[in-house]
């Protein structure tokens, strides 16, 4: 079956990030994904802590949500063109540089980025069943 997705857009601020977790938390119940919602919620938070930190100069994001193939998949669409640089293993505890994402690497199934026309998209999928 597929699922409509959710689709929001909007400009990032701080206090966004908490009002677009319990957006995609009362989809989850929606979707029948509900035991999800701490996987998914971190790893929005991340990625959404992402382009607060790295895009300041043009914060509006598109964010996707939708259960397809059996999994969850989260997209973040933001108009930084650079793609993230890949935290070495033993690194990550330097600094809070990438940090993120090594924590949506651990509770994620799949993860990556592309770029896209006018940014990239980063996103995450978390299959429904393990």
């Amino acid at each position: 079956m597929r699922c409509p997705a959710l689709l929001q857009c909007l400009e990032l601020t701080p206090e966004a990030v908490p009002v677009l977790r319990r957006v995609l938390r009362a989809h989850l119940d929606i979707w029948d994904a509900a035991h999800l919602a701490e996987a998914s919620a971190l790893c929005l938070t991340e990625l959404l802590g992402n382009v607060l930190r790295h895009c300041a100069l043009d914060p509006w994001i598109t964010v996707r949500s939708q259960v397809h193939h059996k999994a969850l998949r989260i997209e973040v669409f933001d108009a930084d063109p650079r793609l993230p640089e890949p935290v070495t293993s033993g690194h990550h505890h330097l600094g809070e540089s990438g940090r993120g994402l090594v924590l949506v690497a651990a509770y994620a199934d799949r993860f990556g980025y592309a770029p896209v026309v006018g940014g990239k998209c980063a996103w995450v999928e978390l299959d429904l069943v393990t």
